[in-house]
């Protein structure tokens, strides 16, 4: 039972007059940018199970974190937070295209170009076929350039071609955080 004596329909009145306060706070006050940061934390999490280690020191300390605790706070909610979708797995018809590009332009943002762990192992050439095994091959000088698909020497098939490849590209990146979806659509 409510504190206050109030019909149902006088809580959503009261809801409604807070949220616009809220409103008016955010867009005419002079908010500071820790507590700013601390509010879109609270906001992107606030209510997920899932979450709830995160939101647990904006609960029990709310506006007084300190700017390094806030900082390390928001960096862990967008390490957990900011994932790279496959574009065969963008179905939703909920969702748009640019909701399933947060964690690709939050890469670019980072420059997390320059984290990709090495690309050129079995687990991620096994997802190539053989010919374009062969141009990688080719771009990154591993062999020469045939004429023709005919010249392609014989003891490079799919297999042994992909074998010779792995952990001979520690620079080769397929794909970038700014082109992602453009290069798998």
């Amino acid at each position: 039972m409510s504190k206050i004596p109030v019909t149902k329909a006088g809580q959503s009145v009261l809801a409604d007059i807070m949220t616009k306060a809220v409103q008016k706070a955010a867009l005419e006050g002079d908010v500071d940018q820790d507590l700013i940061i601390i509010c879109l934390i609270a906001l992107l999490i606030g209510g997920r199970y899932t979450d709830r280690d995160l939101y647990a020191p904006i609960l029990k300390h709310g506006c007084v974190l300190e700017t390094c605790e806030i900082t390390d706070l928001a960096l862990q909610v967008i390490a957990r937070h900011a994932v790279v979708t496959a574009p065969y797995r963008r179905t939703s018809t909920s969702r748009n295209d640019q909701s399933y590009q947060i964690g690709e332009m939050i890469g670019r943002i980072l420059g997390a170009d320059d984290y990709i762990d090495r690309i050129d192992t079995a687990s991620v050439l096994e997802h190539f076929n053989g010919n374009e095994l062969w141009k990688i091959a080719i771009d990154q000088r591993l062999v020469s350039d045939p004429i023709s698909d005919e010249a392609k020497p014989a003891k490079y098939s799919a297999t042994k071609l992909r074998e010779a490849m792995i952990g001979k590209m520690p620079n080769w990146r397929p794909t970038s955080f700014a082109t992602f979806t453009e290069d798998l659509s």
